[in-house]
């Protein structure tokens, strides 16, 4: 597939199929509008707020949410749009497309079920632990502790285990191959 003679490019349709993946990627170059930005970041930030809530509840600790201003122990702490995930996801996606071109082996459920059961649940749980760990983090030593280079470090560390978690569910929807009997 990678070794196609340059002229078969030239072919009309042909050569718009054969180039069709490169060409729907460009697209995760198009900055999205701001009206979409709004429109996908603010219940985004919600969820991730009520999420993070949620889980510090059950670990004993003292939190209260307003909208998406976290308050635990005395320290209130914005969830913003930063930390509402779009990035993330948007990485995954354009990452884990990428990955699913690359590997093309096996059935088209695989893909579909990739896309549709994995990428987002994956980027928006990653995200989530990312900010239960900066409030962990600024609970007791501070804002300053959770920003600039560990916020930044956070950020890729939860994108790496998140796009390890996308190969590890693929695993399983793969399956183990059978090793063949010695017979």
């Amino acid at each position: 597939q990678y070794g196609v003679r340059s002229t078969q490019y030239l072919n009309g349709w042909g050569g718009v199929r054969a180039l069709a993946f490169p060409l729907l990627f460009l697209f995760f170059l198009i900055p999205l509008p701001g009206f979409v930005l709004d429109f996908v970041t603010v219940p985004l930030k919600e969820m991730v707020s009520a999420a993070v809530e949620t889980l510090l509840l059950a670990a004993g600790y003292p939190v209260e949410r307003s909208g998406v201003v976290l308050a635990v122990g005395g320290r209130e702490m914005l969830v913003a749009d930063a930390c509402s995930g779009l990035a993330s996801l948007t990485s995954l996606f354009a990452l884990g497309l990428l990955y699913l071109h690359l590997t093309r082996t096996g059935p088209q459920w695989r893909r579909v079920a990739l896309v549709l059961a994995a990428i987002v649940p994956i980027a928006l749980l990653a995200n989530i632990l990312r900010v239960l760990a900066l409030v962990l983090v600024t609970h007791p030593f501070g804002e300053e502790a959770a920003s600039g280079l560990l916020h930044d470090f956070a950020g890729m560390l939860v994108f790496v285990a998140a796009f390890l978690m996308l190969i590890g569910f693929d695993s399983l929807v793969r399956g183990r191959k059978k090793p063949a009997s010695d017979t």
